[in-house]
């Protein structure tokens, strides 16, 4: 299969990859359109035009997601339905350079279990994109902000909606809180880095939360983005979730996209 998957799987089958339990559905409700005017999917391929990632509209040519993701070939915005076999200029802007972090890297522990670390890629876009009410940037965390622990924020992506689903066509959005340090040192699996590069949160109802595609994704408490999803426990809305943390990686943000 793709590289990217192989990569996903490395990432993301923490512990038991093929578990025998039910599977747990995300449990989440459909977005409007509009509710979300910075989402985007990441594309793979020139032709099908495959959904691979979140990500975030942060500029006029600039899109916010994971490193993990890889370069890519294009992203569809401006709307809630993915069309995943279905490339539409309307909808669909191509990528034109892509800049992970520089000390990203996929840590191995063996072979189906590994994290990443400085998890956070810049992708610039050929053009730039047309705003409007449903295609506009989100607010970023600033280098100085305090983190809000305790605070419940809002997900929203087409990740699989089970396991061994596939994506969503209609962007999905769940409530998730914010957790404090500790709690997410005592249940990531020891995934959770505790230097400032990570933040994690999850929901307090189980089988709720995110899943597989929904890597990238931005995770935002009252309009402000505070991090981009990198990891998650298995299976899918079990323990806890990782997002990259805004607020550490600010300056790097602007030193290349100048926002």
């Amino acid at each position: 299969m793709r590289l990217f998957y192989g990569i996903f799987v490395l990432v993301f089958c923490i512990g038991q990859c093929y578990s025998h339990d039910p599977l747990s559905l995300i449990d989440g409700v459909n977005a409007t359109e509009g509710e979300f005017p910075y989402m985007v999917s990441l594309r793979l391929g020139r032709i099908i035009g495959e959904h691979a990632c979140g990500g975030s509209i942060i500029g006029p040519t600039w899109v916010l997601s994971a490193a993990h993701c890889m370069s890519l070939y294009a992203v569809r915005f401006g709307t809630i339905k993915l069309n995943n076999y279905k490339t539409d200029p309307e909808y669909t802007m191509k990528i034109k350079n892509y800049y992970p972090h520089p000390d990203f890297d996929l840590i191995r522990v063996n072979r189906t279990w590994g994290y990443p670390i400085n998890d956070i890629a810049l992708y610039e876009l050929e053009e730039p994109l047309p705003y409007g009410p449903n295609v506009q940037p989100i607010k970023l965390a600033a280098k100085d902000q305090t983190i809000p622990y305790k605070k419940m924020g809002i997900f929203a992506g087409w990740g699989y909606t089970s396991n061994w689903g596939d994506s969503s066509d209609i962007l999905q959005k769940i409530n998730i809180t914010l957790y404090e340090p500790d709690y997410c040192i005592h249940n990531s699996m020891d995934i959770y880095q505790n230097d400032g590069t990570d933040i994690c949160a999850g929901s307090d109802k189980k089988g709720r939360g995110v899943c597989y595609t929904d890597s990238g994704g931005p995770f935002v408490v009252d309009g402000i983005q505070y991090g981009v999803l990198s990891w998650m426990t298995v299976p899918c809305g079990s323990h806890v979730v990782g997002f990259s943390n805004i607020v550490h990686f600010r300056d790097w943000i602007f030193s290349i996209s100048g926002i």
